[in-house]
């Protein structure tokens, strides 16, 4: 059998893979990392980093360098309209006390992979092959083997005892594996608009919840600010700055300056998720397994979970000389546990946020200022910031593993009467 070309093979260099790229690279695990782009287009729809994820950067000495490029989003102010303009309703800080990052960090998913990228310079082994497409995956016991196609068409084989596919939403890996894919689309669709900010509005979040539909504001790094409106209509949204801007003011007040105008995307949400997050010696990360409305910003987050975890799995049998197949064996269940948490609560403020009808509305209007106070608030800025979604570290699993062991041995030694 040939020898190998790395420890982990990852396919996919956006955030999700390059964080697992670094997390790999600090504990010296060889890794050749594949990206089958060669450039980048110039916007970003992920643009929130949760106090959660920047722990997880804490742990690899990055976070400065991220605190310092971004904005820190501390409190997230609520709007509602009982007349003709929107009034405010409630105010949520989003830090409690003690806690080591109080906010929500705005960074354009763009910069946040440019970081990523220049820090996996500290770590020799790590390779990354830019423009290079796996094409075709094939697996033994012990292995798998990917063909490679470069940017200049040769093929090249690559053979590691692991893969992670990170190859985002859709996942030419997954499909090469046959593996099919759960999908559920929502009936709501938005238009997004980065713009200079002449709002006035600071570096705080605003939501807008009108009759009309509603409006999220987020400001974000270079005097930038974005706009997400709620689309009307049931024909699948296009960009459009013009429209962003009418319905921005028509529900706000706000008159954004179309010479302010800097990029533009719409997008219609939906729910998929992978039937395996492994398959065999693959292992699928990040957008590559689940995806979910990205309102909140829990979707990346959500990925930087699957990687924290999948590298600790690895470090672990690396150091400790842990079984891989039985540490393996716990990421898919833990991890799907994880994500559909996490896409729960995406789903309910997506839902809570884009109510029309009067009762409903009238309804969350009084909700949303007793939700936002203590102590209930300490509840919600745990779901909103993800702080309390379950089982992102390898620690909590193991906890929970023992405790079902040891649960086990109780339940067995009471009937056999021990």
């Amino acid at each position: 059998m040939p020898a190998a070309d790395a420890e982990v093979l990852i396919v996919g260099a956006g955030p999700v893979g390059l964080l697992l790229a670094c997390f790999l690279g600090r504990t010296g695990i060889p890794t050749i990392l594949l990206e089958r782009r060669s450039s980048r287009g110039p916007g970003s729809k992920a643009i929130g980093i949760t106090p959660t994820s920047l722990e997880v950067l804490a742990e690899l000495g990055l976070v400065d360098r991220f605190l310092a490029r971004g904005v820190q989003v501390r409190s997230a102010a609520v709007h509602a309209d009982e007349d003709a303009r929107p009034r405010p309703l409630a105010r949520l800080e989003l830090g409690g006390p003690g806690a080591a990052f109080p906010f929500i960090l705005s960074l354009p998913q763009v910069d946040t992979e440019a970081l990523l990228r220049e820090a996996l310079g500290r770590w020799p082994a790590v390779r990354l092959r830019e423009g290079t497409e796996a094409v075709e995956v094939r697996q033994e016991s012990s292995s798998v083997t990917v063909r490679a196609r470069g940017p200049s068409g040769g093929e090249t084989l690559l053979r590691a005892p692991l893969l992670a596919a990170c190859d985002g939403a859709g996942s030419p890996m997954a499909g090469l594996l046959g593996l099919r894919r759960r999908v559920r689309r929502f009936p709501v669709a938005f238009r997004m608009g980065d713009y200079r900010d002449e709002s006035g509005l600071g570096p705080v979040a605003h939501l807008y919840f009108t009759r009309l539909g509603s409006v999220e504001s987020f400001p974000m790094p270079g005097g930038l600010r974005r706009w997400i409106v709620q689309a009307t209509g049931a024909e699948e949204p296009e960009p459009s700055f013009e429209k962003v801007e009418a319905q921005v003011l028509a529900r706000t007040g706000q008159r954004l300056d179309p010479g302010g105008r800097v990029w533009a995307s719409a997008f219609r949400p939906e729910r998929t998720e992978l039937e395996r997050f492994r398959a065999g010696r693959v292992v699928f990360c990040g957008d590559a397994a689940h995806t979910m409305p990205p309102i909140g910003g829990q979707g990346m987050n959500t990925g930087f979970a699957d990687a924290r975890l999948l590298a600790r799995v690895l470090e672990r049998c690396r150091r400790g000389g842990e079984n891989l197949e039985n540490l393996l064996a716990l990421y898919e269940p833990y991890r799907r546990t994880g994500f559909r948490a996490a896409a729960r609560r995406s789903r309910l403020f997506m839902g809570v946020g884009t109510l029309r009808a009067a009762a409903p509305r009238a309804l969350r209007n009084l909700l949303v200022p007793v939700l936002t106070r203590p102590p209930l608030s300490r509840t919600l800025v745990g779901h909103f910031t993800m702080v309390n979604v379950p089982y992102s570290t390898l620690s909590g699993v193991l906890a929970r593993e023992r405790r079902l062991r040891l649960a086990g041995e109780g339940q067995a030694d009471e009937a056999s009467g021990g």
